[in-house]
């Protein structure tokens, strides 16, 4: 047996592969160069187009005007540059007016030029024509970068290009997305948007157009042109009618929509892929079979989706010719990832590429914050490698490229300043990386002993045919599936095979030595839930300077892996098997260690590793170990399989693996609360403990206790039930109840329940040896109890009883000690001064109100112990109902867009929020509406939804009636409402801002405080604000910095610099 901890920097644990299948290091591909265009201000590449002459055209935008960029019209600017195949800059243009100007497409022409597409919120400088709002926007450019034309497409409302291709026969389609119901569009099917698709001749002009979607929203992203002289356009959609058919879960989650069109924009077909989730396609391109690959977002997994890793994933889907789905594959790690460009290889795989926030899953070298990320797929599916690229910051690939020597090159922004980051201009900037592919490596073959069947397998390589060769084997093929001869297999002098491949005239080898493999495997014997390196020592391997190894056969749960050893006599990173089996399905188990060594040696080793399952003893939850002081409780069990155990307790922890946790403070200060129930499971047996606390705070230790049974006065039923004890088999005894038995559901005798002078009944329990009793004074919980109607939310005492007094207040704490027990969650027993007609002092009261109706109705009981010794119950039946889930009127502040979801009623459970088109269900209220949003003259008013468990509530909100009605003049201070003023009490400040604000009364206030940065601190609402109201904000932090207070109403804001020190 050895322990070991792992060092700071290992190689990821083999993944499980099929027998006899070696898994080599996946060879990632090289930065050929990277480089970085920009100022000052924010930069960025949204699209690339190879050239003939091996360079490429980069699209995207600029808010600098210095640095690299000059020329810039006001605001953002669309951004051209045409580079060579080293990076080096040959040209640029900085093309817009005076409003908002960015390229989101391009494409390469046959004359050597190329066409660009975007959006632009201007009409003047390089645009002109525009129809109002934002228009999609189409230029020309000559090889040289010289404008041949341009045109703006669209009507009043929001019209946006995002991607462009050159149909079959030389006419330019764009595809973007309209909000227009004049103009350029035609056949608007309303929402937040329609697919726009539009022709045009290669001068500019208009041969059709298309809108297509439903009723919700659609945006087009990509498009590419099909060989019948249509094209393929991918995006997404919320609807389920109009055009889209089979929208996979609900319309409130949006679905890939793939549409296919005729050369004259007819709709060929359609297809929707995706979840319950929301997807996003992003990118599609051709396949050499005629069918297509589409590239996205998911955050589902179910429908078509299987494999997320969490939050949202990768997503690439393969599609036949008429939209038929071939695979689909999933991935990313536990964060954020989304594919912006994909591209397909000669040998049916494909790369695609985006950003990745994840640490964790499929991505392995992550930089930090969130890093541009590029992967290579198989025809089927499989990942074949992956590479993060970046820097601390915030790194992203929008668009990728092939190059003329089978490389990658990858587009899109950057603010890092290290890593593969280098010459950073300033904030953010356009970031383009060559990739050169990985170079063609030879992996071990997948081999069967007793067949002689070989399959050929390799790594890296540019995506063209391979070939394969071995003497004895076969000749050169494209076939990678082959079979030994008989001869080789049989003659005791041939070990090994030497296996080669070649690729576009580089030849690799491979020495495969078969016979080891093929000698009787070692022996060894793992338990389910035992960990590896404690089973005999077995596990540990060589030292990692002595040799590099690969496994594969390994049963679920075991890993190879570099560690930390440290035992007498050696020390050092070693090779280690370590692990825990989880099954012994599948056993015994073929495992295949390879070892490489350095002196050029390679060696396999064979284990045959039988998992059985482990001997069991039962499962036991014991007395907890507790601090009465710190709260601090851990769980202790014996026996079990070895498995890992879940514990749960309420007022502790949900279920968890941990047993290490802290008992809530409500909970150790309540001196009525109930013992702990805790609960153990493994493997689907749960076991439990009750665990009386105050009991043993009190010094009385963790003996077995007998506590308040369950009872059922119409049907006799009693459940024992006890606290402590040390684990082992209890059995319990009541005259007139049961002998002694191991069972604690019981039934009390008819005879014993209808003797009016029987009015109690003695309990007893046993367990090693020790006997211990209660006295149940079941007749007065028997009485007619008093029935209570209580709401979630609402305070216990506005309950209404039926008519027996006000039984929410008890008698003086002088007279009597009161518990409780059974009722709602969120209602407690205090002491509080009561000041009631004629009398007053210190009382026993209930306190807070039902948080949730889960349970209801309450049957809790009063229990009055006074000091002559006499001692009452009391039984309330307690419904606890729940009133409607109802969206109020939100708040809203005109000026920002800072949008507040307010509610009441519902069941006291969490609620979700959500506003289809600018967020999916979050738990936070708060929205903001964007800008483009606000100006829109034809926005529809939003959807405000409210969901609790499984019930949705919503309500349609007009904020632009909102911000303009009769009653809300829409003026930045109408007449006779005064200015909203800010000020600071102190500035600078230390540790708190004190402000104090007038002009607001009667209207909502928003207050924020940010950083420099734009980064959120703090937030605060207030729903109708007094005449003055003076403000304390804490600021965290002991260092001077600079701060920004914002304080709006619905139509004036005011921004306050703060200084900290």
């Amino acid at each position: 047996m050895f322990s070991f901890t792992p060092p700071n920097r290992s190689t990821p644990p083999a993944k499980d592969l099929p027998a006899l299948l070696t898994e080599a290091p996946s060879i990632q591909p090289q930065i050929a160069w990277q480089k970085n265009w920009g100022g000052s201000g924010d930069d960025g590449a949204a699209a690339i187009t190879a050239t003939a002459d091996g360079g490429y055209v980069v699209a995207g935008q600029t808010l600098s005007n210095d640095g690299d960029i000059a020329g810039n019209h006001g605001s953002s600017d669309g951004l051209v540059f045409r580079v060579n195949s080293a990076g080096t800059v040959v040209w640029k243009k900085v093309l817009g007016g005076s409003g908002e100007d960015q390229f989101l497409g391009i494409t390469g022409m046959a004359d050597g030029g190329f066409v660009v597409t975007g959006i632009t919120y201007s009409n003047d400088g390089d645009v002109s024509g525009n129809h109002g709002s934002a228009d999609l926007w189409v230029v020309r450019l000559t090889g040289g970068g010289d404008i041949v034309w341009k045109k703006t497409l669209g009507g009043s409302a929001i019209d946006w290009g995002f991607a462009i291709t050159i149909a079959t026969d030389g006419g330019i389609v764009v595809a973007g997305r309209t909000h227009s119901t004049d103009g350029d569009p035609s056949g608007f099917k309303g929402g937040l948007g329609d697919f726009w698709i539009v022709k045009l001749t290669d001068s500019g002009t208009i041969v059709w157009q298309k809108t297509l979607g439903g009723s919700i929203g659609e945006e087009a992203f990509a498009i590419t042109a099909t060989s019948d002289g249509g094209v393929v356009a991918v995006g997404y959609t919320f609807s389920n009618n109009g055009d889209v058919t089979d929208h996979k879960g609900s319309t409130i989650t949006s679905d890939f929509w793939v549409v296919k069109l005729n050369s004259t924009g007819g709709l060929v077909w359609q297809k929707s892929f995706g979840g319950s989730g929301e997807e996003y396609a992003r990118s599609i391109t051709k396949t050499a079979d005629g069918g297509f690959l589409v590239a996205g977002r998911t955050e589902s997994n179910d429908y078509d989706v299987s494999g997320n890793h969490g939050s949202f994933d990768f997503w690439v889907i393969k599609i036949t010719s008429t939209g038929n789905l071939v695979w689909q594959k999933t991935l990313g790690g536990s964060a954020f990832d989304e594919v912006y460009g994909i591209v397909a290889l000669a040998d049916g795989g494909c790369v695609v590429a985006g950003h990745t926030s994840s640490n964790n899953g499929d991505v392995i070298g992550y930089h930090g914050n969130q890093d541009t990320w590029v992967a290579r797929l198989a025809g089927d599916g499989t990942l074949a490698w992956q590479k993060p690229l970046g820097g601390s910051g915030s790194d992203g690939c929008r668009a990728l490229a092939l190059t003329a020597d089978h490389g990658y090159l990858l587009a899109g922004s950057t603010n890092s300043t290290n890593g593969d980051v280098v010459n950073n201009r300033g904030n953010q900037d356009a970031w383009v990386v060559k990739l050169l592919p990985p170079p063609l490596a030879m992996l071990a073959p997948v081999f069967d002993c007793q067949t002689g069947d070989i399959r050929f397998q390799t790594s890296g390589g540019d995506g063209t045919p391979i070939e394969y060769f071995a003497a004895g084997v076969t000749v050169w093929t494209t076939n990678p599936s082959q079979k030994v001869e008989s001869g080789v297999l049989l003659d005791p002098n041939t070990t090994s095979l030497t296996l080669l491949a070649r690729q576009s005239g580089q030849v690799v080898s491979y020495p495969f030595n078969f016979r080891p493999l093929c000698s009787p495997p070692l022996s060894r014997t793992a338990y389910v839930g035992q960990r590896i390196a404690e089973t005999e020592g077995w596990g540990l391997l060589e030292k990692s300077n002595e040799v590099s190894i690969t496994a594969s056969g390994l049963p679920p749960g075991v890993r190879l892996e570099l560690a930390q050893i440290e035992l007498p006599g050696i020390g050092g990173i070693y090779w280690v098997l370590d692990g825990t089996p989880t099954t012994a399905v599948g056993s015994p188990f073929r495992t295949v260690l390879t070892r490489h060594y350095n002196d050029g040696r390679t060696t396999l080793t064979t284990l045959l590793i039988t998992v059985i399952e482990r001997p069991q003893t039962p499962l036991r939850l014991l007395a907890p170990l507790f601090n009465c002081q710190t709260r601090a409780i851990t769980f202790v069990t014996s026996g079990g399989d070895g498995s890992p155990i879940e514990y749960s307790a309420a007022g502790v922890t949900p279920w968890t693996t941990n047993p290490n946790q802290f008992v809530e403070a409500g909970v150790v200060m309540d001196p009525n609360s109930e013992p702990l129930l805790i609960q153990a499971r493994q493997r689907g047996n749960s076991v439990s403990y009750v665990f009386d606390l105050h009991a043993f705070c009190h010094g009385e230790g963790t003996g077995l206790k007998l506590l308040t049974p369950l009872f059922d006065c119409k049907t006799g039923g009693i459940t024992f039930r006890t606290s402590g004890g040390d684990g082992t088999p209890i059995e319990y005894f009541a005259a007139g109840v049961t002998v002694w038995t191991s069972n604690p559901n019981q039934k009390v005798e008819p005879g014993v329940l209808l003797d009016p002078n029987t009015t109690t009944l003695t309990l007893q329990a046993r367990q090693s040896g020790q006997t211990v009793s209660y006295t149940f004074p079941f007749r007065s919980i028997c009485t007619a109890p008093i029935a209570v109607t209580a709401y979630v939310g609402q305070p216990i005492w506005q309950a209404t009883s039926d008519g027996t007094g006000y039984w929410g207040v008890y008698d003086p704490s002088g007279t009597v000690s009161v518990s409780i027990a059974g009722f709602p969650p969120g209602v407690y027993l205090e002491l509080a001064q009561v000041e009631l007609p004629g009398n007053g002092g210190i009382y026993w009261v209930l306190g807070g109100g039902p948080s949730s109706t889960a349970g209801s109705p309450f049957r809790a009981t009063i229990t009055r112990r006074y000091q002559d010794g006499q001692v009452t119950l009391t039984t309330v039946l307690i419904t606890v109902l729940e009133k409607p889930l109802t969206i109020q009127s939100p708040l809203y502040t005109c000026v920002t867009g800072e949008l507040t979801i307010k509610y009441s009623g519902g069941s006291g459970t969490p609620v979700e929020y959500m506003v289809p088109g600018l967020q999916l269900w979050q738990s936070s209220p708060s929205f903001t509406v964007p800008e483009w949003i606000r100006n829109d003259q034809n926005a529809q008013p939003l959807q405000l939804m409210v969901r609790q468990n499984g019930k949705t509530a919503s309500l349609a909100f007009n904020f632009r009636s909102y911000c303009t009605s009769a009653a809300r003049t829409g003026l930045p201070n109408p007449e006779g409402t005064p200015n909203l003023q800010v000020n600071l009490l102190g500035n600078p400040v230390r540790q708190n801002i004190v402000a104090v604000v007038t002009g607001a009364e009667g209207q909502s206030l928003q207050i924020k405080i940010t950083d420099v940065n734009g980064r959120e601190m703090v937030r605060q609402q207030i729903e109708k604000a007094q005449a003055t109201e003076k403000l304390t904000l804490p600021v965290a932090g002991n260092h001077t910095r600079l701060l920004m207070l914002e304080v709006a109403t619905p139509f004036q804001r005011r921004l306050v610099r703060v200084l900290v020190q």
